[in-house]
């Protein structure tokens, strides 16, 4: 990991969270988990509202993206499956026209996002 990628990355963990807070809602299905639904968009405009610059912004309003193209299901590893894998991830990257850089980006802050997961509270 590069200084540069480090400290973008830095920047945008400390804002990628940040819209939980307003659009937090119970779950009705699962009472013990709340439903954030939309709160990277927030996020990306508490972003852009203290003046981070259009890439922190990006990373921020996609960064549950990668969560759905870096952890598919890998218990299942039949041909098909890895297929069918393969081109949802490739059709959220051509949908939302991400760049290879930023979909390098994203993939890098997903994998630190999972890995700083608390999984004890």
């Amino acid at each position: 990991l590069s200084k540069s990628d480090f400290e973008l990355l830095t920047k945008v963990a400390d804002y990628h969270d940040l819209g939980k807070y307003t659009t937090r809602t119970p779950n009705p299905k699962h009472p013990e988990y709340d439903i954030y639904a939309g709160h990277e968009n927030v996020s990306s405009i508490y972003a852009l509202a203290l003046g981070e610059s259009a890439q922190v912004q990006q990373l921020v309003r996609y960064h549950m993206l990668a969560h759905s193209f870096n952890h598919a299901d890998t218990t299942d590893t039949s041909e098909k499956a890895q297929t069918s894998q393969h081109a949802s991830s490739e059709g959220l990257i051509e949908r939302y026209q991400l760049s290879g850089e930023t979909v390098r980006l994203l993939t890098l802050f997903s994998k630190a996002d999972s890995l700083g997961r608390r999984t004890d509270v």
